[in-house]
């Protein structure tokens, strides 16, 4: 079983239901299924790791599902990715062949065949790297790193766990989602092959544009909402009239702060809202609804059932049967956190994000808690960063109102912080940089220190 397989099942039940909306433009279950059956044949590999390289919305889910009809392995390559760290990337993981809606002038390809509406790009790789025949596709990791890490998964790894995420993100064929960014961030992708399995319908757009955003879910009546909270944060303020059609928030890859988590209420006065946390190694981990957002702060909430979450030396471990391939359980990718009284997971931040100062831990998450509730702080985020006097230190970036004064939020933030954790820099700027993934661009901040 693959995605194609389940696509193909779905084009017979919802043949003209619309699946996607892509940049204004309707595609139904029968259309893209027609579009990726007809790419798939012309595809003459078989059992070969594919990536697939475009910024084209369309072609990327046509071309995803074309793979896999072809009996390949698709991977969805990050646009952006600079040209030096995809060819890293391509020759770290052996991968022979490039799927692409255009044909780019890289110095690594040793051939280029035309096909109707696409190019099939072959690399100077010359032994592909061998994969079991429980592999279905690829995903990039989209971490702090220049060249991503390529993560193999199975069908079941995530399909298997869709009833389960499903039922609480409350998706089934009724869920009209929408979404923006490109599918090569695991959480889109996964969030569009889940609408899939449930027989749902998705708006997609990959233009950062928070009134036609707007206009789209009030004209589509889109029930679902999956944004990442710097997203949500940027949209929230175009909205001047409560939306009803909304029922569903689920958000995750940072976290969702109490202040922003009762301004989407007021916005969406129908909706719950989840926070999630997750690992593209690993699936969804833990999840907090709305009533715990508000009363606990850095909560990630408790583990989604058949999850299995524990602490050793501080680091997070997770026990699921929805991993990639070639790991080890119980898991960790170093993220820091432990329980609470209440057995909910607190999240100190990943592993760079907690900074040690003579053995006392200090979690930049918690200093961007306590900065937010000053008023006057629009927006902030908190890094480390090595000083060459004083080791490892804060640094807080703040965009503000204009009024309020460092002197002033140093006082202020006296009252929820000891002295240690004090960020020792504090800069003041237009807005906070974001990277194609809608995450905070910590390479940006880092230059302006």
């Amino acid at each position: 079983m693959n995605y194609f397989t389940l696509l193909k099942e779905m084009s017979y039940k919802n043949k003209t239901k619309l699946f996607v909306r892509l940049n204004q433009n309707n595609y139904s279950y029968e259309d893209l299924f027609g579009a990726a059956n007809c790419l798939g044949d012309q595809i003459q590999l078989r059992h070969s790791v594919v990536l697939i390289y475009s910024n084209n919305l369309l072609f990327q889910v046509t071309a995803f599902f074309a793979a896999m009809k072809s009996g390949n392995i698709p991977i969805l390559s990050h646009y952006s990715l600079p040209i030096e760290s995809l060819k890293k990337m391509i020759i770290k993981n052996q991968i022979k062949y490039i799927l692409s809606d255009q044909n780019p002038n890289f110095d690594f390809l040793v051939k280029v065949e035309t096909i109707p509406e696409a190019f099939l790009l072959t690399t100077e790789v010359e032994e592909e790297q061998s994969t079991t025949s429980t592999i279905c596709m690829g995903v990039l990791s989209s971490g702090s790193t220049d060249v991503p890490k390529v993560l193999f998964r199975s069908y079941e790894s995530w399909a298997g766990f869709f009833p389960t995420q499903n039922k609480i993100f409350s998706i089934d064929a009724s869920t009209i989602l929408f979404m923006h960014g490109s599918l090569s961030f695991t959480g889109n992708l996964n969030a569009i092959l889940s609408v899939l399995y449930a027989g749902g319908s998705i708006v997609l757009t990959d233009v950062f544009h928070c009134k036609t955003w707007l206009n789209e879910i009030n004209e589509f009546q889109v029930t679902t909402i999956y944004l990442v909270p710097a997203k949500l944060k940027a949209f929230v303020k175009f909205i001047h009239e409560p939306s009803k059609s909304v029922t569903m928030i689920f958000t995750g890859s940072q976290l969702l702060f109490s202040s922003m988590a009762l301004t989407l209420k007021e916005k969406f006065i129908n909706s719950n809202i989840i926070l999630y946390y997750g690992a593209s190694e690993l699936n969804y981990i833990t999840y907090l609804e709305y009533k715990d957002l508000l009363t606990n702060p850095l909560s990630v909430g408790k583990p989604f059932p058949g999850v299995t979450v524990s602490i050793k030396e501080g680091f997070i471990y997770v026990d699921t049967p929805y991993h990639i391939e070639g790991i080890d359980l119980p898991y960790t990718v170093y993220d820091r956190g432990y329980f609470a009284e209440n057995q909910h997971l607190i999240f100190l931040g990943r592993q760079e994000d907690v900074i040690n100062k003579g053995g006392f831990k200090i979690s930049c998450i918690k200093i961007e808690e306590a900065l937010k509730k000053i008023p006057g702080i629009k927006n902030i985020a908190v890094i480390a960063y090595q000083d060459d006097k004083r080791g490892n230190e804060a640094a807080a970036f703040l965009v503000t109102d204009g009024k309020v004064k460092k002197d002033s939020i140093r006082s202020m933030i006296k009252d929820t912080l000891m002295a240690v954790e004090i960020p020792k820099r504090f800069i003041f700027i237009h807005e906070i940089p974001l990277n194609d993934s809608g995450k905070v661009d910590r390479k940006k901040l880092k230059a302006l220190l």
